[in-house]
């Protein structure tokens, strides 16, 4: 998560910081505990919206 972002910031492209959801709102930093699509950072893209990008767990072989 946080190479991806150094990436898109050497890139010239504007990332905010990385989050993740907490009970009273947005935590600063990657989720604790790793979860898939918990720990976000907001991107601006060429579109005019905003995206998020999203942390995902390596496949363990798990279902």
């Amino acid at each position: 998560m946080e190479a991806t972002r150094t990436a898109l910031l050497t890139a010239g492209i504007e990332v905010g910081p990385v989050f993740h959801p907490g009970p009273d709102g947005p935590i600063e930093g990657l989720d604790p505990e790793r979860r898939s699509y918990f720990s976000r950072a907001t991107f601006r893209a060429a579109a005019p919206e905003d995206r998020h990008l999203c942390h995902l767990r390596p496949h363990d072989g798990q279902p």
